[in-house]
């Protein structure tokens, strides 16, 4: 039987020796690098999901209190917490984002420690994400009543009158106000004040309306706000001739047009007449009491009016 003789050359025949070191030799750097990046992304998902535990500091503490109580000293509204979870999850997680709530709606009045227990805490977390410590473990709170009550306003006032004068009454309307807060700060309060008014050099009267009421304590909330304060200033002078000047039985000011003076009597000019008719009426005004009689008709009848009214005056007495 013949025999077929092969005519390849050797060297082109494969050999499985020779396919496994073409599989791994050939392009061998651009494999390598295919190989480190499938590492890196394979040991990146991996590490993601690994558990790790993270601290988060600066979260809000909040307190959910019955309506009718109030917490009256300054306990931390801030808490550091120790979380536990896929670090994906974790990096997803913002401190300002988190909210933390304290149950103390069975709490009664007076000073109290209360643990920071996950019982009485409701945080809402991502899912697979577990609290492990919060820091402080614990806080000292004082519960109150809430309380309301009116208070006497006082106006503040700063700087002096011009020289001569002096501030003859202040009038605030309304004269109180309504304050709200825990029991002890409300009763620990004597009176409101308004925002400073300044008085320096001030001659005339003077009017601020819708002005700022203030109570110097930040636990307390004033309910009325704005109040219209008045004020009205005195002569020094006139004060000097009021003291000098004993008090009548009858106050009786005569009032007379300055036209009808000046025809009269041709003395001082009508604006000068009229500058001291407008003095004396402002002088009456501040007086109780006060009778004027118009002297601009036929001074007979003047006569008979005052002499009417001394005598009603005189019979009282």
């Amino acid at each position: 039987m013949a025999l077929r003789s092969s005519n390849r050359p050797i060297s082109s025949m494969r050999t499985p020796t020779g396919t496994l070191q073409r599989v791994f030799l050939d392009h061998w750097n651009l494999k390598l690098l295919a190989l480190a990046i499938t590492l890196g992304l394979w040991f990146a998902v991996n590490g993601q999901r690994t558990p790790t535990t993270e601290r988060f500091s600066g979260v809000q503490l909040n307190f959910q209190l019955p309506g009718d109580m109030v917490i009256s000293n300054d306990p931390s509204d801030e808490v550091e917490l120790t979380l536990s979870g896929a670090k994906s999850d974790l990096n997803l997680i913002n401190p300002r984002d988190l909210n933390v709530s304290l149950d103390l709606t069975d709490r009664r009045p007076g000073d109290r420690v209360v643990q920071l227990s996950p019982g009485r805490l409701k945080i809402d977390l991502p899912s697979g994400v577990r609290l492990e410590k919060i820091q402080p473990s614990s806080i000292q709170i004082r519960v109150e009543p809430v309380q309301t009550r009116e208070l006497e306003i006082e106006a503040r006032l700063e700087g002096k009158l011009a020289p001569g004068y002096e501030l003859n009454g202040v009038s605030i309307n309304p004269s109180k106000v309504r304050v709200v807060g825990p029991a002890s700060n409300v009763n620990a309060l004597t009176r409101a004040t308004t925002e400073t008014m300044l008085l320096e050099g001030r001659k005339e009267d003077f009017s601020v309306p819708q002005t700022a009421v203030d109570v110097p304590d930040p636990k307390i909330v004033v309910l009325d706000t704005l109040v219209d304060v008045t004020g009205a200033r005195r002569s020094l002078r006139l004060r000097f001739l009021s003291w000098l000047t004993p008090t009548p039985n009858l106050r009786v000011y005569l009032d007379v047009s300055p036209e009808t003076a000046f025809a009269r009597k041709n003395e001082y000019s009508v604006d000068y007449l009229n500058n001291r008719r407008l003095s004396y009426q402002k002088l009456m005004s501040s007086l109780p009491g006060v009778l004027v009689l118009s002297t601009n008709q036929d001074l007979d009848i003047t006569r008979i009016n005052l002499t009417t009214a001394v005598r009603e005056r005189m019979a009282t007495l």
